[in-house]
């Protein structure tokens, strides 16, 4: 879990969110949303859906990923960013069994 938690910190999305948190200009409910985005669980499942929708490789799931990616805000992590991850991840998925 430690090199998922890495990946995660060092991602573009996290490291511009964590630099930025202090932005009063942001709207309250904004700033809301952006702190429920960077919740551990949340952050979890979103980069366990990102790792299916590449790894499964269906075109359907890879353009919902492609919206995402193309959100204002970081929903998605972009392809290159996203790399070291979902290597995180499925080492993760190796350790305990389930890949």
């Amino acid at each position: 879990m430690a090199d998922w938690s890495t990946a995660i910190f060092n991602s573009q999305p996290f490291t511009l969110l964590a630099n930025n948190i202090n932005n009063f200009s942001l709207h309250p409910d904004l700033l809301e949303h952006l702190i429920y985005l960077f919740q551990p669980f949340e952050l979890i499942a979103r980069s366990y859906a990102q790792f299916i929708a590449v790894e499964a490789r269906v075109v359907v799931m890879l353009g919902q990923l492609t919206q995402l990616q193309l959100a204002n805000l970081p929903y998605a992590w972009q392809d290159q960013d996203f790399q070291p991850i979902g290597q995180a991840m499925d080492r993760l998925l190796r350790k305990v069994g389930v890949r």
